[in-house]
């Protein structure tokens, strides 16, 4: 699959490097706020990192191609909930290397990007009352690939802001319960991420 991934980012480049027009690069950073679907710990409640940086050829005024290399702190939290004299914690803790190939679709006061992404599974862990522990039976994929959408809006020539919503097409665990079924072509766990973004243009 990874083989294919980079041939088929490599078609996307050369195509529009046959138009010969425009170049642009950037870094960006800001935070996620993350779930797991199938792991019964429901709501946003994981915080993490992510940074990266980017290329982008623009065959047109109003569209562009972008390829980024970035990072990304995924996973999930159930907090506690004292009112219920319930005092566990729990979820779990991922970190990937994340390659999206980005549509970039200009408007006249923003753009959207959409496009699927790749990611590389660098570390994982699950927490139970503030201790960590490694995650087994059944282990989890070292491969993340699902897709993103979502807005930029740029401040002056070289600032932008940016909100995006990613999610796993392909399970990357199968469910510690055989029962949960999350989604209709498999059951398993899944990465949902919402970032905030603030990116810089070179």
């Amino acid at each position: 699959m990874w083989n294919k991934f980079i041939v088929f980012i490599f078609v996307l480049l050369a195509s529009s490097l046959q138009a010969q027009l425009t170049f642009e690069g950037g870094v960006y950073a800001g935070g996620s706020i993350t779930q797991v679907d199938g792991d019964n710990a429901q709501g946003f409640n994981k915080i993490g990192l992510s940074a990266g940086a980017f290329v982008q050829v623009n065959p047109s005024e109003k569209f562009g191609v972008r390829l980024e290399l970035g990072y990304i702190g995924k996973g999930s939290r159930r907090p506690a909930n004292p009112d219920n004299n319930d005092f566990q914690t729990w979820g779990y803790n991922f970190r990937y290397i994340n390659i999206p190939v980005l549509a970039d679709f200009g408007f006249e006061k923003f753009d959207v990007i959409v496009g699927p992404y790749y990611g590389y599974l660098i570390s994982d862990s699950q927490m139970f009352n503030n201790e960590t522990f490694d995650i087994v039976n059944p282990e989890m994929s070292k491969t993340d690939f699902g897709g993103v959408i979502g807005a930029e809006m740029d401040f002056g020539d070289n600032i932008f802001l940016a909100a995006r919503y990613s999610m796993s097409l392909i399970p990357i665990r199968p469910s510690p319960d055989s029962a949960n079924q999350v989604r209709w072509y498999d059951g398993g766990m899944s990465n949902v991420a919402i970032e905030i973004l603030v990116g810089y243009k070179f």
